[in-house]
């Protein structure tokens, strides 16, 4: 397990990097204000990298994190004040392939639960513990932004009659409540350029790639355009299933307590899933909180990133060799066959399978309250008061 605290550290600044994605001037502004001639070894910058990023096509470092660097070198920050805390699995690697100096390197912390994951789960954490009494095969909680995966499995589940069998809410809003604050995406930064060339105390600074067309996207960006991918390699008889935004009324009038204690699985569909990294956002934590089998609509190796962890899974139950599949929709169609099968297993022989996979289950849940209890307060409760 992944453990990380700020203890005997003295923190200069906490700087949430995603809040700057569209703004580089402003995030040089907030680096500038800690520049020192000497740091102490105990001195660092917190920076919060606990949300989706947008790429360069070819780079698999982020926007956000690219410009942080690219910032701390023409300001003259060492590298080694930098704490980065993000929750993109195996993004260390990526961000040290980058930098000139392997002596002088950031500490990238993988820190699975953050502030916003935390309190997409915080009302069920410390709930009574509910016995089991599964009434339905699956559970879906698919109602926020729209994403292209998600559009797809709702059609999915429409055209092979599965919309019985579980039970999901889904947003088909062409335009989420988040997306609509984006700023406008160009090709053109001629604008942001000029807007830097204003400040007095950027210098020569290597904007980067700055004489070129930048393309920034994910998959907020991708799901407002295209529900779904247009190169589907699959059988895709479905894809012109007719849906609509609906909530369920199932969902909406119980608690997700009761609701998760009537569901045998929890169909996780996670924030990104044409991702580079495997990214943990409450969606995953929720099941392992209300003890609940689940499967991910995630980026490949989410799996493997929970194993890697500490944390065990399904694989004496059931087939999750789809998280090593690479090709986004060679993985989509692989959970959805695993769906079919599981779908027909009857009520009481899914709760007699329940009834088996309940050591894992409770021991991924005290693994996560060991996590919070260890790390994630005593890391957050600091943070805190910088903030």
């Amino acid at each position: 397990m992944n453990e990380f605290n700020l203890k005997d550290k003295k923190i200069l600044k906490v700087i949430n990097i995603l809040d700057h994605d569209h703004d580089f001037f402003s995030l040089y502004n907030e680096l500038i204000c800690c520049k020192k001639e000497y740091f102490d070894i105990n001195e660092k910058i917190i920076i919060l990298h606990n949300d989706t990023e947008y790429f360069y096509h070819d780079s698999k470092v982020g926007f956000a994190i690219h410009n942080l660097l690219t910032c701390m070198r023409e300001i003259d920050i060492p590298m080694h004040v930098v704490v980065i805390l993000t929750n993109h699995y195996g993004y260390k690697k990526s961000i040290i392939e980058l930098l000139d100096n392997n002596k002088d390197l950031p500490s990238v912390v993988f820190n699975f639960v953050n502030r916003q994951s935390f309190r997409g789960v915080f009302d069920v954490i410390n709930t009574k513990k509910q016995e089991k009494n599964i009434k339905h095969f699956g559970i879906g909680l698919w109602g926020g932004t729209v994403r292209s995966h998600r559009t797809a499995l709702v059609k999915w589940l429409l055209y092979n009659n599965l919309d019985k069998k579980v039970q999901f809410s889904y947003n088909n809003s062409s335009v989420s409540r988040k997306s609509k604050k984006l700023l406008p995406i160009t090709n053109n930064h001629d604008a942001e350029k000029k807007a830097i060339a204003k400040n007095q105390n950027i210098k020569n600074i290597d904007f980067v790639n700055a004489n070129k067309n930048l393309h920034r996207i994910n998959e907020t960006f991708l799901s407002r355009f295209f529900n779904i991918s247009k190169n589907l390699n699959i059988d895709s008889n479905w894809k012109d299933t007719p849906i609509k935004s609906f909530e369920n009324k199932y969902l909406t009038d119980n608690s997700l307590v009761d609701v998760y204690s009537e569901c045998f699985l929890d169909i996780v569909s996670e924030t990104t899933f044409m991702y580079p990294y495997p990214f943990i956002s409450e969606k995953t934590l929720r099941p392992i909180f209300l003890k609940t089998p689940f499967l991910i609509f995630g980026p490949a190796r989410m799996l493997n990133c929970l194993h890697d962890l500490g944390f065990k899974t399904f694989n004496n139950f059931w087939d999750e060799s789809y998280d090593k599949i690479e090709n986004p929709w060679e993985r989509f169609d692989k959970i959805c066959k695993l769906i079919r099968i599981l779908s027909k297993i009857s009520p009481s022989d899914l709760e007699i399978m329940y009834n088996k996979m309940e050591p894992i289950l409770e021991y991924n849940k005290n693994l996560l309250d060991k996590y919070i209890t260890n790390t994630y307060y005593p890391l957050y409760n600091e943070i805190e008061k910088h903030v």
